[in-house]
Parts: C-alpha cells; structure tokens; sequence
C-alpha cells in the first residue's frame, strides 16, 4: 500500500497529503488525493466516510456494503465509482458484479461470508433493521463493532 500511495503523481512538497494517503485501506484515486492536501476536506471526508484508520471492516466488506448499497438505493453514480475503482482490486468476477447490482445474497457465485453480508445489507436497506434472528445469523460473523461499521457505512451510501 505504501508503494502505491508514494507511486500517485503528488508534488514532491506535499507530504502531509501523501502521509494522509498513507492511512488508506485502499489506492488512492484522483479525487481523494485532492481532499488529501486540504485539511478541512481530509477531516470531512474521514469523518463522513469512515474510510480512515482504524475502520473494523476489511476493504471486502466495506466495499461489498457500499456496492450492495448502491445497487439497493438505486445510487448508480456511486456504484460506478466503487465498481470501477475497487472491483478488480477485490477481485470481483463479472458474474459477481452482476449478482451485487441484481442478484440474490444467496447466488451461488458468492462464498458463504460475503452471502451473510449481502443478506444482512438486504434487510437493512430494505426495512432499516434486523429481525432476531437476522442479528443472530449475523453476529455469527460479524462482531458488534463490524455492525455497528457496517450500518454507518451504508447509511452514507
């Protein structure tokens, strides 16, 4: 990840931004690169975004959540970006991509992981809550702070 972030085409003076960059779970994009040389920006951005360090999800997670979230709430610009910019880097096969935008949480492409996590976003942005037994099923996998990440990643998608 540091090779990426050092690789950007970042002036050479701008070392708060690249150590900004730095924190990321994921290669840095135009845009964000932008918002990482401003600090009132970077701060938003972190703080509305939940993308900084410390995040308890790993990138597959989170983005899986963003995209299962876009594709529900109809946000195709986000979907765009997301796919684009974290599909290959997640290794994300066409028939995935697919399944993500219009598919059930059970198609058979998924693993039994990422089946939970879509079934779990499914409800949420569904009816906004969990049953019993959802919470049940999902605290299989997840802990309460994976949850907890998961809710506010999706509420700002």
């Amino acid at each position: 990840m540091m090779r990426l972030a050092q690789n950007r085409k970042l002036p050479p003076a701008d070392f708060e931004a690249r150590q900004r960059l730095l924190q990321l779970h994921y290669p840095p994009r135009g845009l964000i690169q932008t918002l990482a040389r401003y600090d009132r920006a970077w701060s938003k951005f972190l703080g509305g975004q939940m993308l900084g360090t410390g995040c308890p999800l790993d990138a597959r997670t989170r983005e899986l959540t963003i995209l299962r979230g876009c594709a529900a709430y109809k946000c195709e610009y986000e979907w765009g970006i997301h796919i684009a910019n974290f599909g290959r880097l997640l290794g994300l096969t066409a028939e995935q991509e697919q399944a993500l935008a219009h598919g059930p949480a059970d198609a058979p492409c998924w693993p039994p992981l990422d089946r939970a996590l879509l079934a779990l976003v499914d409800a949420l942005a569904e009816r906004r809550r969990l049953d019993d037994a959802e919470w049940q099923e999902a605290r299989r996998w997840f802990s309460e702070e994976q949850l907890f990440e998961i809710t506010l990643v999706l509420s700002l998608y």
